[in-house]
């Protein structure tokens, strides 16, 4: 039974320095790959906030300029 447990250990040591380094590698690139897709959504979040703050102003102001305008003539 003892050099049955032997092998069996030995075996997955073997087993573990095989897998753990392509597993390491796939890990890294899917973590930088979701890193980078988060910072692009975050990126156009932002970009359209920024240009829904634009359009409310713009509404405004053309609001404003329709006013001023009627109440001129």
């Amino acid at each position: 039974m003892y050099p049955l447990s032997l092998v069996m250990l030995l075996l997955s040591v073997v087993a573990y320095f095989l897998v753990n380094r392509p597993i390491k590698k796939y890990a890294k690139g899917v973590g930088n790959k979701e890193i980078h897709l988060n910072q692009d959504i975050a990126a156009q979040v932002s970009e359209d906030h920024s240009a829904m703050k634009n359009i409310r102003i713009l509404n405004i102001g053309l609001l404003l300029r329709d006013k001023l305008s009627h109440s001129l003539n």
